[in-house]
């Protein structure tokens, strides 16, 4: 068992295959999806192409559902995606490689709304650079 796997109480040998956790990197041309056990393994990745504008949402559950994984363990979502975040209220707007422009997109309530799991939307840029730090710091 894990350390990680250890302190959230999980039982490796009955968790170890559940889809815990969804990643997911919005960019301009391609969005990326990866399915994450309790232990932090990658049990499935993705790639398909962003459906900008209005196809933005509809075409993330699409990359998720693509990965083929069952969900019914899922705890939290995370997703990285261009422009102006507004934390509160999930919703993405002002992203010109997106075709998003100042009308807010709820990217992160659609997502919840279907998937039943909390998330978390983050710009990427900043989401790249959390991620670094946590990894990459002594």
């Amino acid at each position: 068992m894990t350390a990680a796997a250890q302190v959230l109480g999980l039982d490796r040998a009955s968790d170890h295959l559940a889809v815990r956790w969804l990643g997911i990197d919005i960019g301009g041309t391609t969005t990326d999806v990866v399915a994450i056990a309790s232990d932090g393994e990658v049990l499935a990745s993705g790639q398909a192409a962003t459906r900008p504008g209005a196809g933005l949402v509809p075409g993330t559950l699409e990359a998720i559902a693509a990965l083929d994984v069952e969900l019914d363990a899922l705890v939290g979502v995370g997703i990285g995606v261009p422009g102006q975040v507004d934390h509160e209220t999930g919703t993405v707007r002002l992203a010109v490689n997106l075709g998003l422009g100042a009308a807010p997109v709820p990217l992160a309530r659609e997502v919840k709304d279907v998937l039943g799991a909390r998330v978390v939307l983050e710009n990427d840029v900043r989401a790249a650079a959390l991620g670094a730090h946590r990894v990459l710091a002594p």
